[in-house]
């Protein structure tokens, strides 16, 4: 009962150290893969805000460019007596011809437009006229141009006469030139550029020279408001609709995920430095992770070349546990020197069957002592002895049934309990057939000395009820045995 316990209490640690083990693996591999997760993010929204930034610079270099030519032009148009004289109407109808600019006009000093088509138009209560009128470049919001009515953004640098600003030279872009003035997408056309006013209108700089469309399905739209539209979209992390709109006010870079129809985007921005823009881009978080979509096949690689490994490992501590199990069952049970069980465990297995009550018929108990063992022990050394009793063990393993309980419960004492033997004669065969073999161990060492034994057999239930009973029966049978000359056995009769 005891050995039962310990053992309980052995796979029970076990089991303990297996499931720490599987919980610590578990856990570094969670914390692995979310390390790596994490640096995915952190790379993605990193190219994200230097994509940005980029587009912010490159934006900026060439308005820069546009606005020195334009300079360029109305210093010339400066130098005339006449701001919309025949040299500069000519000068301005081919800028108009040879560049993307959709009309050019001549603004005087009391805000009436002459366009290079000849029109004339009042744009004294246009915004980017009354900030030119103060020296300053400007760039219109969008508008609706006075001549064909289309949405257009307005490039206006003052015109010096004298060192005095006397009119504006203005020109016009739509906006699908403002849009070719980015970069191509850096996802291959999944991702979506817009400008975003002060005021919160939506630019588009789609490629598209046909019409300002969206390639994808978000929040933005040219046709809402960037700042009501933020406040209907379920936006992932820290910021939300209010922190951007704070960034926006502050013209501070920053980038952000939001969640629409299921699908994740991304929303990076930061300002171009003109007119308080921002530019923003959007994209879906699989196409700004597509790079990284090898990542996730490799942990799944990983993942399961892990576990595969984790249950090898369980697999081979087991199979070391159980054979280790089995080892120390077997020295704890089984006498070193015969390789039978020893007296402890003899007596276990034997009671173990007699309370079973599985057994069927008569059941023998031999008990058995190599006649004058302690003179071979004096005569011929120990280490002869130990031979004597390896070679009775093995010759008890060959002559009885793998059925049969054999076991060394002293020094040269040996014991045989008989399971369900149809007669008892048969117990009386056995212990001749024991008898004869014993007799056939021949060592040189022996010089010609005949082993013997003297055996005694009692039968269960007949002799007792009980493994004690039964023994101190069989024990009465060898004394009988010894009595009557050695060399024999014994059958109790009570």
């Amino acid at each position: 009962m005891r050995k039962k316990v310990e053992g309980k209490e052995v796979y029970r640690n076990y089991g303990l150290v297996v499931i720490a083990f599987l919980v610590v693996m578990t856990v570094s591999i969670l914390i692995f893969f979310g390390v790596i997760r994490e640096n995915v993010n952190s790379n993605t929204r990193n190219s994200l805000s230097d994509y940005a930034g980029r587009q912010c610079f490159h934006l900026q270099s060439v308005l820069e460019v546009q606005y020195e030519y334009m300079e360029g032009l109305a210093s010339y148009i400066g130098l005339q007596e006449e701001l919309t004289d025949e040299a500069s109407m000519n000068l301005i109808r081919s800028v108009q011809k040879e560049s993307y600019l959709e009309a050019v006009g001549i603004v005087d000093e009391n805000g009436i437009s002459t366009y290079d088509t000849g029109e004339q138009k009042d744009v004294s209560e246009r915004a980017y006229f009354q900030q030119a009128m103060k020296g300053e470049r400007t760039l219109s919001d969008p508008l609706v141009s006075k001549l064909s009515g289309e949405q257009r953004v307005i490039l206006g640098v003052p015109i010096y006469q004298g060192g005095e600003v006397k009119g504006v030279l203005g020109g016009s872009y739509d906006l699908a030139y403002v849009g070719s003035l980015v970069f191509e997408d850096l996802y291959d056309g999944k991702g979506f550029q817009f400008l975003v006013t002060p005021s919160g209108e939506v630019i588009s700089l789609d490629h598209s020279e046909d019409e300002i469309v969206n390639p994808i399905k978000t929040m933005i739209s040219t046709e809402d408001n960037f700042y009501e539209r933020c406040q209907r979209v379920n936006f992932i992390g820290k910021k939300n609709a209010d922190d951007i709109c704070t960034d926006f006010e502050d013209q501070a870079s920053g980038i952000t995920r939001f969640q629409e129809e299921g699908v994740t985007y991304y929303l990076t921005y930061a300002p171009i430095s003109m007119n308080n823009w921002m530019l923003c881009y959007v994209v879906p978080r699989a196409a700004a992770q597509e790079r990284y979509s090898f990542i996730e096949k490799d942990e799944l690689i990983l993942a399961c070349a892990l576990i595969l490994a984790v249950v090898i490992l369980l697999l081979v501590l087991a199979s070391m546990n159980s054979r280790r199990q089995k080892t120390l069952i077997y020295y704890a049970e089984n006498d070193e020197l015969t390789g039978i069980f020893n007296r402890r465990a003899f007596e276990h297995k034997v009671r173990s069957w007699m309370d079973s009550e599985e057994y069927t018929g008569k059941q023998a108990f031999l008990m058995m002592d190599v006649d004058l063992f302690k003179e071979i022990n004096d005569v011929y050394g120990h280490a002869v002895g130990d031979k004597v009793l390896k070679q009775v063990g093995k010759i008890l393993r060959e002559t009885f049934r793998g059925s049969d309980i054999l076991g060394r419960i002293g020094g040269d004492e040996f014991m045989v309990f008989m399971k369900d033997i149809t007669e008892k004669e048969l117990a009386a065969r056995k212990a001749e057939e024991l008898k004869e073999k014993l007799l056939e161990i021949d060592f040189p060492e022996l010089k010609g000395r005949k082993i013997t034994a003297s055996m005694g057999i009692a039968f269960f239930p007949d002799a007792g009820e009980s493994y004690k009973e039964v023994y101190i029966c069989a024990d009465k049978a060898l004394y009988e045995a010894k009595r009557s000359g050695r060399n024999g056995y014994h059958i109790y009769h009570s």
